[in-house]
């Protein structure tokens, strides 16, 4: 039983990483075959350059949030003590925000070295955190944010991925 358990979880990653496949394809397609313009060489070389330094930025930002969410800071304060504090894990959209986090920022930290190094496994990392953030915006129903990741950081991102390689 545990051997059919295994061979179901496999196909289903294998599911989940055709899927992201065909997103992939779908997204170059949009963002370097079809764009209506390019970055110049000059600025992509530029952005390739920032994106390492941003990306730690990110991380600490992160971690400085993570408190935050576990509802720490109302527990630290003199009302929050007295009251048992305000838990922001005591919401689904307190708990989605917390797991949505801590994937992202796991996968900013596995991302790091390579995005230094600019290697493409790095380049897959962020386009994979980048896909959460979109279902993180479809679930919070944030409109705005989703137009954000799709038309500036999808269409640069995809522009700069010839500068990633193996």
């Amino acid at each position: 039983m545990s051997e059919s358990t295994t061979q179901n979880e496999q196909k289903q990653q294998k599911d989940i990483m055709q899927y992201v496949g065909e997103a992939d394809k779908f997204f170059e397609d949009i963002y370097l075959k079809k764009a209506p313009f390019t970055i110049p060489d000059n600025w992509k070389e530029l952005i390739v350059k920032i994106v390492p330094y941003l990306n730690v930025i990110g991380i600490i930002l992160a971690l400085m949030a993570l408190p935050v969410l576990l509802g720490v800071g109302a527990l630290l304060t003199v009302g929050g003590a007295m009251t048992g504090g305000a838990n922001p894990l005591s919401s689904m959209s307190g708990i989605f925000t917390m797991v949505f986090t801590v994937a992202g920022l796991v996968i900013s930290i596995m991302a790091a070295q390579g995005l230094f190094k600019r290697k493409a496994a790095a380049w897959r990392l962020v386009f994979y955190g980048t896909l959460l953030g979109v279902l993180q915006n479809i679930l919070f129903l944030n409109v705005f944010g989703l137009v954000v990741t799709f038309v500036v950081g999808l269409y640069v991102w995809y522009q700069v991925k010839a500068k990633y390689t193996n």
